[in-house]
């Protein structure tokens, strides 16, 4: 895996470990999550647009219950 100066927590050691720490620090917060966003493939804008999507989604629940 190449190391991107763009990802500064990547920097230094093996990035593929890294990797896997963080997302196993991350995970149990990750599962507590009410709503999941793909971002393969997708811009920023489009991700951007489907958590604003979401959330005012939410939102709109919220008021109606």
């Amino acid at each position: 895996m190449r190391v991107q100066c763009q990802r500064p927590l990547l920097q230094g050691g093996d990035p593929l470990e890294r990797i896997r720490e963080l997302l196993g620090s991350r995970e149990p917060f990750y599962r507590q999550a009410d709503v999941l966003i793909g971002t393969g493939m997708r811009s920023i804008k489009e991700v951007a647009f489907q958590v604003r999507y979401q959330f005012q989604a939410a939102r709109a629940s919220r008021k109606i219950a």
